[in-house]
């Protein structure tokens, strides 16, 4: 199975939000209750990068909802690019949903 693409558009240190509702082949919304999510925020693909943030992902129902919260946002350095990913996992079994770059504007700061 080849991951969804979608680039996010985040502005360093608020909280972004986004919702994923996995569906079989027939288009039929698949039970993810139960099984384990997980959203990662790296500086590279691969088994090296200089930085990775594991954000929020909590399963409901049919639902993925995957979180950056602003402290962990907060830590990405601004006007950067980033990649992710969102892999749901059940039993043995990992599937990755959603894949893309995060675009990271920075925040106006007071001097």
């Amino acid at each position: 199975m080849i991951p969804a693409t979608y680039d996010i558009q985040y502005y360093r240190g608020d909280t972004y939000e986004f919702y994923i509702q996995p569906k079989d082949i027939d288009g039929m919304p698949i039970d993810v209750s139960g099984m384990t999510a997980s959203f990662i925020v790296a500086t590279s693909r691969g088994a090296s990068p200089t930085a990775a943030f594991s954000c929020s992902a909590v399963t409901s129902g049919s639902t993925i909802h995957c979180t950056i919260p602003a402290a962990t946002g907060a830590t990405f350095v601004g006007n950067t690019v980033y990649v992710y990913d969102v892999q749901l996992v059940d039993g043995s079994v990992t599937h990755t949903y959603l894949t893309g770059n995060v675009y990271v504007t920075d925040q106006v700061e007071e001097a």
